[in-house]
């Protein structure tokens, strides 16, 4: 019996299509997208007779993902069902700042706002909970661990994070996020200092950007300004060089 050319012919168009289905599959797993969003999460200004303190935190999201899995996380967002990223941080910028000098330092992986206080002269992060907690030192280039006797004597001085500025003469004011622009005035060493914070929002179709700023101004001079900080927020796609810088 003679088999029918139409039956053979189909079952090669199946397996042609097959193939084909195949191929664009291993195509899209081969190629790369990276993105990564970073964006100015907050500031926090700590400050005494001589010394301000100013913690910028940055949080940084990465991801790096194929064709495929980019497009599902991509319906997924659109579905208002957010994917987690492959790379999460926050780091912490850390101005010193004084009557005569600004010193800057990089604080990686340590999101600390809100939970910052002086003790004994130097600003401590006090970090976790009743049940597990621990207290860190500002160095002046490192949060370093206190001993398990110095935490106790870090947390037996009191029960609010407030009273550790009442106790040792120092001021706290949240400086960003910011709307529009606010200024900060202080004394350090006699000498009369400003931090003004600007905050701006520029929307290119559906995606919205805010660049925030931080200057110093000594005295009451407006040419005797420094800018600090001064960042716009990103959301980009990336490549593997910048990919690698991120999440160094």
């Amino acid at each position: 019996m003679k088999s029918r050319p139409g039956g053979a012919n189909s079952w090669r168009g199946f397996l042609f299509g097959v193939a084909i289905f195949i191929g664009i599959g291993l195509v899209g797993t081969l190629i790369p997208i990276r993105s990564g969003d970073v964006i100015t999460s907050g500031g926090q200004a700590l400050s005494s007779a001589n010394d301000l303190y100013i913690f910028v935190e940055q949080n940084k999201l990465a991801w790096s993902e194929n064709l495929w899995s980019f497009s599902l996380r991509t319906v997924k967002a659109w579905l208002t069902a957010a994917s987690p990223p492959h790379f999460h941080r926050i780091d912490c910028t850390v101005y010193h700042i004084t009557s005569k000098m600004v010193d800057e330092n990089q604080a990686k992986g340590w999101h600390v706002i809100g939970a910052l206080a002086p003790y004994r002269g130097a600003p401590h992060a006090f970090m976790g909970t009743d049940l597990n907690w621990e207290v860190f030192r500002w160095t002046g280039a490192e949060f370093s661990k206190l001993s398990p006797a110095e935490r106790t004597a870090a947390r037996s001085q009191h029960e609010y994070i407030g009273d550790y500025f009442k106790n040792e003469g120092w001021t706290q004011e949240m400086i960003l996020p910011v709307r529009g622009t606010a200024s900060h005035r202080f004394t350090l060493g006699g000498v009369p200092v400003t931090i003004q914070a600007t905050q701006t929002t520029e929307q290119t179709g559906s995606q919205i950007r805010t660049t925030s700023k931080l200057e110093l101004i000594r005295g009451d001079d407006p040419k005797s300004s420094k800018i600090l900080y001064d960042f716009t927020d990103q959301r980009n796609f990336l490549t593997r060089m910048q990919y690698r810088q991120l999440v160094e």
